[in-house]
């Protein structure tokens, strides 16, 4: 009783420094796509959008800060871990679609898109991981 509760512990504690860093990487997004920076070295400039990276940096906002929320008490904000796994999933899909289907010939988006998917991945299996563990 007492090592699953202390097992637990140390899930949240995971979870809890996985939000943080998520959402830095949200906010720092949010900020890189507002101004239409990159964080990647072979950006391309073309594919900047005003209407609609201001769209896509309150959503990294939003999306940031309810990670942020959610680290402030893991054990409180348990399902919305669930959620932010879900939406992550989503996120993947969205990324296969954009590699597969979507014409980006000419840019180096599709390789940015497949780097951050494989990130994505790895996040949202390390939140899973943690997350569901007994």
């Amino acid at each position: 009783m007492i090592v699953t509760i202390i097992e637990f512990m140390k899930n949240t504690k995971v979870i809890k420094y996985l939000l943080i860093i998520g959402s830095l990487y949200y906010f720092i997004g949010a900020i890189v796509h507002f101004f239409g920076l990159s964080i990647y070295p072979l950006y391309d400039g073309r594919l900047f959008s005003p209407y609609h990276d201001t769209v896509i940096a309150l959503c990294a906002i939003v999306f940031g800060l309810v990670l942020a929320i959610t680290a402030t008490n893991v054990e409180k904000y348990r399902a919305f871990v669930s959620l932010i796994i879900a939406a992550g999933i989503v996120a993947i899909l969205f990324s296969l679609y954009i590699i597969f289907f979507i014409d980006l010939s000419g840019t180096i988006k599709r390789q940015e898109t497949i780097v951050e998917m494989i990130l994505l991945i790895a996040y949202v299996g390390s939140l899973g991981y943690f997350r569901y563990k007994k």
